[in-house]
């Protein structure tokens, strides 16, 4: 019998480990990662965490392109279930 799994939750965001990837100063991403909600975005995810001011307000998107010239990880553990 097949059985439903829940993925919503227990989401992390990480910044891919690649060469030449830095974050502006002041920025500092655990390689653990950070807390995420799924669905969602980078940039709600870094500012959830009190990494990046609203993107949304004012003109704070011209400060914050950075983030789109970096790769990211959305990362998630769970178990198989037995019947797979």
């Amino acid at each position: 019998m097949k059985q439903k799994q829940h993925l919503h939750k227990n989401w992390v965001l990480k910044l891919c480990p690649e060469d030449g990837q830095t974050l502006p100063a002041g920025i500092k991403i655990p390689q653990t990662g950070i807390p995420a909600l799924l669905p969602g975005t980078v940039h709600t995810d870094l500012m959830n965490n009190g990494l990046i001011p609203d993107p949304f307000y004012a003109d704070n998107e011209l400060s914050l392109q950075w983030i789109s010239e970096l790769n990211w990880l959305y990362e998630t553990q769970f178990d198989r279930p037995q019947d797979v």
